[in-house]
């Protein structure tokens, strides 16, 4: 049996694909690559602020998103335990 992945690696994990790939709200969008915990360490991150209108936003680019995952992803890191 696996071990679960930290939402912080998710994080990472998810803004390099989505450098790599590109990121589309609809195509591509946040909610479709992340698992539970990862969306959950993200809203936390964006003080609970609602993530798909955020992420469908007119004007935001791929590079508020990776930056946005990875902010949230240290933010995570800083609150887990082992």
């Amino acid at each position: 049996m696996n071990a679960p992945v930290p939402p912080a690696v998710e994080l990472r994990a998810v803004a390099d694909y989505l450098q790599q790939r590109g990121w589309h709200p609809k195509n591509r969008s946040v909610i479709d690559l992340l698992s539970v915990d990862a969306w959950d360490a993200l809203v936390t991150h964006m003080g609970e602020e609602l993530v798909v209108p955020w992420e469908r936003k007119p004007g935001r680019t791929t590079e508020d998103v990776v930056s946005t995952l990875h902010a949230a992803a240290d933010t995570a890191e800083g609150g887990e335990t082992s």
